[in-house]
């Protein structure tokens, strides 16, 4: 049944990928399977990326930057080749995204890390132990929330995305409770909570940013 369903959203996902791909190039095309095997052997295999160390980092590369890499490849298809630079740019960019993704996910594992281990899934959180995992949590939170801050440095962001630094303290403060108790119940969704403000609001500055 769920395999079944599972191939449906994959063909349906499968036929704009086709459109995409005959509209711009063979790099899409690239991107798209490379997602494609991310979310397929997420949990396929016999070693799914869900039970391994590199679960927290290959989520948060694959959502918060390969897609938003794709988009940028496919909004400037025929008018600025795709470089190293503009790649590294909406790296630096996708940055505070990611690390608070990240963040999302390890205190997710973290949060199951006892019931991983009896399904025998090594996640990152299995390695660090619960306190190593909140302790790296709290750290890129701080790099996460602090980026803008380079980024207009860097002149690559508008000033207005400066506002998103704000957030750090509130994000922070909704997290307090899953710093002191690692439960997937009671405190696990106040993380998703509160990064959802970052994940929201950083974004549509960038929005403002262009309009000003």
């Amino acid at each position: 049944m769920l395999g079944g369903l599972a191939l449906f959203l994959y063909i349906v996902a499968l036929l704009p990928g086709i459109w995409l791909v005959m509209r711009t190039g063979w790099l899409v095309l690239l991107l798209g399977i490379l997602g494609y095997l991310v979310g397929i052997f997420y949990t396929a295999g016999p070693h799914p990326i869900n039970a391994t160390p590199l679960c927290e980092t290959v989520v948060a590369l694959a959502i918060a930057f390969l897609i938003q890499l794709t988009c940028v490849v496919v909004s400037t298809y025929g008018q600025h080749p795709l470089t190293w630079s503009i790649v590294g740019i909406t790296f630096l960019l996708c940055l505070p995204l990611t690390l608070i993704f990240f963040t999302i996910q390890l205190a997710n594992n973290t949060a199951d890390r006892d019931e991983d281990i009896a399904n025998h899934r090594y996640t990152l959180a299995y390695y660090l132990g619960k306190k190593g995992s909140v302790r790296l949590i709290q750290v890129f939170l701080i790099i996460g929330g602090l980026w803008p801050l380079v980024n207009v440095v860097l002149g690559l962001a508008p000033l207005v995305t400066l506002a998103s630094v704000l957030l750090l303290p509130v994000i922070w403060r909704g997290m307090r409770p899953f710093f002191a108790v690692q439960d997937k119940q009671k405190t696990f969704i106040a993380t998703v909570k509160s990064a959802s403000l970052f994940f929201i609001i950083y974004p549509v500055l960038f929005v403002i940013g262009a309009w000003l």
